[in-house]
């Protein structure tokens, strides 16, 4: 995977080479598996570019700051919005051209390689279905699997609405940093954004991902408790599209959370009560009603699916633990 990761981000900066957006230059790329490379290690040798990196809580900027940020924000992502691609997933290089391929991991490095994929719904089911394994088996999310199995299967089944878009034909999608929030932003002393970094698990996602709410303008507070919501930077951030004729990208920035609640999930560091909370977030998030009992809730939600009996015994096991 560590191979697949450097020759997609290689193939994702080559991509961006072209554009305007700030992103520095690969050069040459080399991969511990190929018998050629004498180095001996996997590596990736690319453009030293200025600046430091952006404090991650935007919250917590000067408004002139904060401002000048979004701005400069809205017009990458209005760059990103003119170079769509046909399917889900994340770039790779062949013979000089770069095509669409598996999906690199999460931030997390929790997934397998998958996809390439053709609809939002294949995307978030897929996303879904690897965490279930994952779940079910005990790999993550130990310490409450049930609470994990029924966020992750109540995606699955929701998935086939989370694409609300009007457009006609087939979907097409658009690059996306995946770990976006605010350090891979390189910041002069004038408040320039001078570079992006950390490219690695860059993929190509669906428009409501790629340019709706994401970590850069949540409030960190709220992902991990029951507040939910669009957040006053995301708010600002649709105001600084719009501005700029962007409307149909400001829809998505104001819409809803769905893919950021998505892929922030549930954190490996959390006790039972604070992955209730989450869920309870999440069921709110896809306009679900609070149940008057969630343990039922979830018993009755997760009750079909095959995985479940496992899940069943991890939390057995947890509660005489």
């Amino acid at each position: 995977m560590v191979d697949y990761f450097i020759a997609s981000e290689y193939a994702t900066l080559k991509f961006l080479e072209p554009t305007k957006v700030p992103a520095p230059k690969a050069f040459e790329f080399g991969l511990a598996s190929d018998k050629d490379n004498t180095v001996g290690v996997s590596y990736l040798l690319m453009e030293c570019l200025p600046g430091t990196p952006l404090d991650s809580d935007l919250l917590g900027a000067e408004p002139e700051q904060q401002q000048s940020i979004l701005a400069q924000v809205a017009e990458i992502l209005i760059e990103i919005s003119k170079h769509p691609v046909p399917l889900a997933g994340s770039l790779i290089s062949k013979d000089n051209q770069n095509s669409v391929s598996k999906m690199a991991s999460n931030r997390f490095v929790q997934l397998n390689l998958s996809g390439p994929f053709s609809s939002t719904t294949d995307y978030f089911a897929a996303i879904s279905d690897q965490y279930l394994d994952l779940v079910a088996d005990g790999q993550v999310h130990s310490k409450y699997p049930a609470e994990a199995f029924a966020f992750y299967l109540l995606a699955r089944n929701e998935a086939r609405n989370f694409n609300r878009s009007d457009a006609v034909g087939p979907e097409e999608f658009f690059l996306k940093h995946v770990d976006d929030k605010g350090d891979h932003l390189l910041i002069n002393d004038q408040g320039t954004i001078t570079g992006i970094i950390d490219w690695q698990f860059a993929r190509f996602v669906p428009a409501m991902e790629a340019f709706g709410p994401s970590y850069l303008t949540a409030n960190l507070d709220w992902l991990y408790s029951s507040n939910t919501g669009v957040t006053e930077i995301d708010s600002q951030l649709a105001t600084e599209l719009r501005q700029r004729g962007a409307d149909k990208l400001a829809g998505y920035m104001e819409s809803n959370e769905i893919a950021r609640r998505f892929h922030h999930g549930l954190s490996e560091d959390l006790i039972k009560s604070e992955a209730r909370e989450i869920l309870e977030a999440w069921r709110k998030t896809l306009g679900k009603l609070t149940p008057s009992d969630l343990d039922l809730w979830i018993a009755e939600t997760c009750d079909k699916d095959p995985r479940w009996e496992k899940v069943q015994r991890l939390s057995q096991f947890c509660k005489e633990g």
